[in-house]
């Protein structure tokens, strides 16, 4: 079987990214306020969580919803085997309560854990979106459909950007997704925070609204 190299799945990525153009940039993350958004590597609209960022009220906007979401916990680079097991556990003790109130179905989460070698110190958005590609092309990550959600801990050896954006100074987490091998692959990024905590808190915010509001159309 043919494995797609790197620069291959980044064209491809880039290649639909361009495809989907206009429609995407249109419908996804319209501005509202308290929605703190930013461009992706990619050309698409990325909703943002940091601690500063204050509450505010959804609406729907008549997208997708992950309504059974099936959770695959995923360490990126060096992690100690004390702090990953730390994020794991904080995942398991999500709320889902304000979730379930915007038509999740599911009363628990199922969830499992792998690791993926980083492959570089600095990665960007779609370096992400390439590994996360070439992981599935490989098997080393199931390729399962559309209820699945890949959460993304990134160790204390890869810097994260998004656009011109720097994690920590601009942003604690976000969720995004793009489609590869037939399925729209849906996936939170949490860059490392010397803060447990507050990382913890983060990923939880991220992956609720990556739930509610997975394609940037439905709950925000």
């Amino acid at each position: 079987m043919k494995t797609m190299t790197a620069i291959t799945a980044a064209s491809l990525i880039i290649a639909s990214a361009a495809m989907a153009g206009e429609t995407r940039e249109a419908k996804i993350l319209i501005e509202k306020p308290g929605l703190v958004t930013t461009l992706d590597d990619d050309g698409g609209r990325v909703e943002l969580y940091a601690r500063s960022h204050a509450a505010r009220e959804l609406e729907y906007h008549g997208g997708a919803i992950v309504r059974e979401p099936i959770v695959e916990v995923v360490f990126v680079g060096a992690w100690e085997k004390s702090r990953a097991e730390a994020m794991r556990s904080a995942i398991d003790r999500v709320s889902l309560t304000d979730a379930y109130r915007h038509g999740v179905k599911t009363t628990a989460l199922p969830i499992t854990t792998r690791t993926l070698a980083a492959g570089k110190q600095k990665m960007n958005d779609l370096d992400l979106q390439v590994m996360i590609d070439r992981a599935i092309e490989n098997g080393s990550l199931p390729s399962r459909d559309e209820n699945t959600i890949y959460v993304l801990f990134l160790g204390r050896d890869v810097t994260s950007t998004i656009g011109e954006k720097s994690a920590i100074a601009d942003y604690a987490s976000y969720h995004s997704h793009f489609h590869t091998h037939d399925v729209n692959v849906r996936y939170v990024v949490v860059p490392f925070d010397a803060d447990g905590k507050a990382m913890n808190d983060a990923a939880a915010a991220s992956l609720v609204r990556a739930i509610v509001n997975p394609d940037g159309d439905g709950w925000y």
